[in-house]
């Protein structure tokens, strides 16, 4: 299985993650208090992918944890980094 985020809204570091093979996914460089959204689908190893999930917002802060809705969790990694799954 194999799974793509989409970064659909956000500032610096809203960038789309490529097919990879983890269900975690690290976003890169965000921008300290700033609004993101991610959608997420998978596929298999025939190329059968699904629909894109319901958008997942997350909020970077300044040196402090990420938030999240009830269905997702994004976690601050730290130096602009956010992991989310």
């Amino acid at each position: 299985m194999e799974y793509y985020f989409s970064c659909v809204s956000g500032g610096a570091g809203c960038t789309d993650s490529g097919w990879v093979s983890s269900s975690d996914y690290t976003a890169d460089n965000l921008t300290d208090d700033s609004s993101y959204a991610w959608q997420v689908k998978a596929r298999d190893l025939s190329g059968n992918d699904t629909e894109l999930a319901a958008t997942t917002d997350a909020a970077s802060q300044t040196h402090s944890a990420l938030t999240t809705p009830s269905n997702a969790v994004a976690t601050d990694q730290g130096n602009g980094r956010a992991l989310i799954t």
